[in-house]
């Protein structure tokens, strides 16, 4: 399930909230085609961001 993307500190601190409530995490790139309602702050680095997938 697509949860939320961050960028460090807080990416770091929600993966370890997920893993502490059980979920298995997987990150991704972000990608700003997948968010362009709420990706233009993201654009000027989005290397720096990655997308929390749970399960």
């Amino acid at each position: 399930v697509k949860r939320t993307t961050y960028d460090e500190p807080r990416l770091t601190e929600m993966v370890e909230l997920y893993r502490e409530l059980g979920f298995e995490v997987h990150l991704e790139r972000f990608n700003p085609a997948d968010e362009p309602q709420c990706a233009e702050c993201m654009k000027a680095a989005p290397e720096q961001f990655r997308t929390i997938y749970t399960r």
